[in-house]
């Protein structure tokens, strides 16, 4: 088993994009509009915009239900449970035009080969009734499980960020054991799928959301670090290009306030939402984050 740990590090070291100079400068994105949330999504986990309609979830302790907020307010509008579904772990969500994916894929404990993703119609949650909201089940498997187990917590199975980029549902793992992030690429019309990694980034942290401006083409990761900066968030943001994260252009912000910041959505192409959830760094509450303009446009 050492071996075979040693031979991926060395392949996901040796496929893993090198920091630009752009990347390793970094700078402060200051933290606004600070608004904080109802003590019944004090854990939440994702953030989804659509339509003017700010959607959270809470991760595990839950149950399967859905939440709308008021955009502005972040105040409770409505509860939604999910139809046949279970919260394992929820982490976060991503959406595209006609559809929202719930993410049960947190895996803290190593323990889990096979991820559920729930994929909702947009249709079925118009309206203002909580009925029970129908899910497909989407059933995905690790195929280099045993090799990223590790020890302890120090292992790369964990994973809290999807987004939707041109028809893909792509996943990003948070890596306590090497501190990078493996992408997966899912296919979210497959109600059963078993997935490698793509590539690796050396994210320099522990990523806990993502999100795919898709007019801009800019792709924008969130996540805090480890040992002594633990509770200092980051956002790095950078292009995609044919479907492929563009890494030699990527930037690195911190966060000027900080708390265990847990989702973001994009709010137009120059400003992020954030969500963080109850800590001892705070309450849970909602934020936004204005992109510096050269990186809200294209570079495709």
């Amino acid at each position: 088993m050492r071996a075979v740990l040693l031979a991926v590090g060395a392949l996901a070291l040796a496929g893993c994009a090198q920091l630009s100079p752009s990347a390793q400068a970094g700078s402060v994105l200051p933290v606004e509009q600070v608004r904080s949330l109802p003590r019944e999504v004090r854990e939440t986990s994702g953030l989804a915009l659509h339509q003017g309609r700010l959607w959270t979830i809470n991760d595990s302790g839950d149950s399967a239900r859905l939440y709308r907020l008021g955009l502005e307010s972040g105040e409770l509008m409505a509860r939604y449970p999910i139809d046949g579904a279970s919260n394992v772990d929820w982490e976060d969500l991503a959406q595209d035009a006609d559809h929202l994916y719930i993410a049960d894929c947190g895996n803290n404990r190593a323990d889990r080969r096979e991820l559920v993703f729930y994929k909702l119609a947009w249709r079925d949650l118009d309206k203002e009734a909580a009925d029970p909201v129908p899910a497909l089940a989407l059933r995905v498997r690790y195929t280099d499980f045993d090799a990223q187990r590790g020890e302890g917590k120090a292992h790369n199975l964990d994973c809290e960020a999807i987004t939707v980029v041109e028809g893909e549902l792509w996943l990003f793992t948070k890596n306590r054991g090497d501190q990078q992030s493996r992408l997966y690429r899912l296919d979210p019309n497959r109600a059963s799928q078993d997935v490698a990694p793509a590539e690796a980034f050396p994210v320099r942290g522990l990523i806990t959301a993502a999100d795919y401006h898709a007019e801009s083409g800019q792709l924008a990761l969130l996540g805090y670090g480890m040992g002594g900066s633990f509770g200092q968030a980051f956002i790095w943001l950078l292009p995609v290009k044919d479907r492929q994260p563009d890494w030699s252009q990527a930037h690195r912000y911190e966060l000027a306030a900080g708390g265990q910041w847990e989702a973001l959505v994009w709010q137009g192409a120059g400003q992020l939402l954030l969500s963080a959830e109850s800590s001892l760094f705070g309450s849970a509450r909602l934020a936004t984050v204005s992109v510096p303009v050269a990186l809200s446009k294209s570079t495709n």
